[in-house]
């Protein structure tokens, strides 16, 4: 699927999964409007969309973002919403300009790196009882400097935070 360069606005109108790897790779796309039938977003949908900084109203309804999801985006905060169970492995990988996410209670699976050198993240609130956490999620993350965990977590393995500093 080709999509011009200077294309700024996605709309999707049918439901089920973005299952097209890069389908707006690197694109100039600031907003994007999915339906409520869109539950899981595939491997590197978003990746490369420096122009895509705000997801919030994006998220609503999403159950699972897979690997590399928005991998090299420009998202700037997460506020992630309830109902999300899964972030993929590196789905937030290298980007930039993220500073803060805040995880629901619903959130059962985080994957490795899924917050992989995020140099600006300082602040993260991680909640869910059930949830799994595999490996350094926090990877090359030089300033972070507050890591909230609700009291209903269970389990939050120390080697989530090793190598937070340095690689």
């Amino acid at each position: 699927m080709g999509l011009p360069a200077d294309f700024d606005n996605f709309v999707f109108e049918d439901g089920g999964c973005l299952e097209e790897f890069g389908l707006c790779c690197g694109l100039n796309i600031t907003s994007i409007e999915l339906p409520e039938t869109v539950k899981r977003l595939s491997q590197g949908a978003f990746r490369e969309c420096k122009n895509l900084t705000n997801i919030d109203d994006l998220l609503e309804g999403i159950e699972e973002i897979g690997p590399s999801a928005f991998y090299q985006s420009g998202v700037r905060s997460v506020n992630f919403p309830e109902g999300l169970k899964v972030i993929g492995s590196r789905a937030f990988d290298e980007c930039e300009e993220l500073r803060m996410i805040t995880m629901p209670s619903t959130t059962t699976s985080i994957g490795s790196g899924a917050f992989r050198a995020c140099p600006k993240l300082m602040t993260s609130t991680v909640n869910g009882a059930e949830l799994s956490v595999e490996g350094d999620i926090f990877v090359s993350c030089p300033f972070i400097s507050s890591i909230t965990i609700g009291k209903d977590v269970k389990t939050f393995e120390c080697n989530t935070l090793d190598k937070a500093i340095t690689e």
